[in-house]
């Protein structure tokens, strides 16, 4: 029997009540959840399928079950409907093939994407096929929602802290909560920007009897059928909702590509008031090299509505001053959830882990400090609880920070000149000339530089240029 997961998602009711067979993945092709028609299908229990895989290289089975799985098996692209045969039985008991749909659901918070499959014949042409297509569209949007609302609520550690920097934030925050605007979130990656966007939607919507939902939209994933499928079937229910608009969480909005760019503003321009956006963005660290891919060019009326409302989340080398509020309610957090008691950080620990500069920002803070808390050493975490990557980190940046005296840096530039320039006019024996032409440098330049740096020569050289002479046969 396969493994089985805590917290198994649910088929929309009209899914789970299907004729047709239909099956939730994860992106590892392991099954989610399925309804009873695909039970019977694949000839088991609901409980002994969940679990399963759909890839033929991790079941090295030849059971009808994992024969049926197997034609299943597709790669995450970019998000279209795929079509698969797959193996199956007729009611006489004979082999037979049919075709099977399967949409990918992108998910938020960082998670995997789903795969949602309904086996069955083609649906045929004309009214048959677009009743179809709009029913995946329905069930991808429905479970794409479902996910963002089950998800557990996080608390925004970037808005803790008592400086000028967190001060401002959630003043930013509180503008953004009570405006009706679009809304972008930008900052580093492993940043809270996701978070705070579902915070500032939640607050804007706090008082309403019945707030319109947030559909995330992983960009990465997304195509432009997704963007069309989210924002109809929130347009056909926006009724419902008070006020009636439709929410979209666009995540690492960079990363959407032209087409649903294109769809996404044109949506915009026909139906401006029915749209709010909720969009984040990473964007590199100070002195980072981004080995990603560059995004698609982005659509200049689409920026620009995005760009109405910004925050931009600072990075935790720029909030020394809050880092010891955060880490303790990460830790106080991170506690609760695996059942320990209160649990605090030392003052050594806390001075040693705010002098790290934190790359990974609050998901490695996250990282770490449930590290720690994973073998603690008693009710106070020390230095010592340091996961090993932290320590070489901090012990890195201390062997290159700068001497604790003052620096005279025009004075140390110059002694580095004057010995690299020195070094250049004894390995050409004081010939200017050549010596210029090893350092990239005029002649000119050259003889200016080592009157400014009192470069003396130990008597005059004879100015030449090189000469080869032929070998003299006898």
């Amino acid at each position: 029997m396969g493994r089985r997961r805590a917290n198994q998602p649910q088929l929309p009711e009209w899914l789970a009540a299907c004729a047709q067979p239909v099956i939730l993945r994860d992106e590892a092709g392991l099954i989610l959840t399925l309804n009873a028609a695909a039970a019977s299908w694949l000839g088991v229990e609901v409980k002994d399928a969940l679990g399963r895989t759909s890839h033929p290289g991790n079941s090295g089975s030849a059971e009808p079950l994992d024969r049926r799985l197997a034609g299943l098996a597709i790669e995450v692209g970019s998000g279209n409907a795929e079509s698969t045969l797959v193996y199956s039985l007729d009611d006489a008991g004979q082999p037979v093939v049919v075709s099977a749909q399967t949409l990918v659901v992108p998910a938020g918070d960082g998670q995997e994407a789903w795969l949602l499959t309904i086996v069955g014949h083609d649906a045929g042409k004309g009214t048959e096929r677009r009743v179809a297509e709009a029913a995946m569209a329905t069930a991808r949007v429905e479970l794409a929602r479902q996910r963002a609302q089950t998800a557990r609520a996080a608390q925004v550690f970037s808005l803790l802290g008592s400086s000028p920097v967190a001060e401002r934030l959630r003043a930013q925050v509180h503008a953004a909560s009570t405006a009706d605007s679009h809304v972008m979130v930008a900052g580093p990656a492993g940043g809270e920007q996701e978070l705070l966007a579902r915070r500032i939607h939640a607050l804007r919507y706090v008082k309403s009897g019945k707030s319109p939902p947030l559909t995330p939209v992983q960009c990465r994933a997304a195509d432009q059928a997704f963007i069309q499928d989210v924002i109809r079937h929130a347009l056909a229910e926006r009724s419902q909702f008070d006020p009636p608009v439709v929410c979209l969480l666009l995540v690492d909005v960079e990363r959407l590509d032209s087409g649903s760019q294109t769809e996404l503003a044109g949506f915009l321009r026909i139906s401006p008031a029915l749209i709010r956006l909720f969009a984040t963005r990473t964007v590199a660290r100070r002195g980072a090299v981004n080995d990603e891919e560059s995004p698609a060019p982005f659509d200049t009326f689409l920026e620009a509505q995005l760009s109405a409302q910004t925050i931009v989340l600072p990075q935790l080398a720029q909030r020394r001053m809050d880092l010891a509020g955060m880490m303790a309610a990460v830790t106080d957090s991170a506690s609760r959830q695996k059942g320990h008691g209160p649990v605090t950080l030392s003052p050594v620990a806390i001075e040693t882990l705010t002098e790290y500069s934190w790359p990974g920002e609050v998901a490695e803070l996250s990282s770490a400090l449930a590290q720690m808390l994973s073998k603690p050493s008693g009710k106070t975490l020390e230095v010592g609880d340091l996961p090993e990557a932290i320590r070489l980190g901090i012990a890195a940046q201390r062997g290159s920070r700068l001497p604790a005296e003052q620096v005279d840096l025009e004075k140390l530039l110059e002694t580095v000149e004057r010995e690299v320039m020195e070094r250049a006019l004894a390995l050409c024996r004081n010939n200017r000339s050549e010596a210029a032409r090893h350092l990239g440098l005029s002649r000119a330049k050259l003889l200016r530089r080592c009157a400014h740096l009192g470069i003396v020569l130990p008597g005059e050289a004879i100015d030449f240029e090189p000469v080869e002479f032929d070998e003299v046969q006898e």
